[in-house]
């Protein structure tokens, strides 16, 4: 039988801290290619997988500047914005994270293999 993993949720200084180390770990800048627009301290990072699936870890979020998040959540290109943030936070973190956020992706959006991770560490 499968266990459930218990999300991470964090409130307050936890939270204010995350949302920092985001912050400086993304240059303050929206990761969407091309934008580059600056994201104040003051947003929010967005959590990638959104919703009920969501938690507050490092390698679950990313910034995004208001025009992308609110993109992301209600417009058009949000499945394309989700894949740039994905593909993202994939390149940022280990296999482990992948095999856990692959779990939670909807279909369409492309999953990520081992071979990935290799092929882009060797770039880097």
């Amino acid at each position: 039988m499968l266990q459930k993993r218990k999300k991470v949720r964090l409130t307050g200084k936890p939270l204010a801290k995350l949302n920092n180390d985001i912050h400086e770990r993304d240059d303050h800048t929206c990761i969407i290619d091309g934008c580059g627009r600056y994201v104040s301290d003051k947003e929010k990072f967005h959590h990638e997988p959104q919703g009920n699936d969501k938690e507050d870890r490092i390698e679950c979020g990313a910034l995004l500047c208001y025009k992308h998040h609110i993109e992301r959540h209600r417009g058009m290109n949000s499945a394309a914005i989700r894949q740039q943030c994905v593909d993202y936070l994939q390149r940022k973190y280990s296999q482990g994270y992948i095999a856990g956020i692959n779990s939670l992706l909807p279909n369409g959006v492309r999953k990520w293999k081992k071979e990935d991770i290799y092929s882009v560490s060797q770039r880097i």
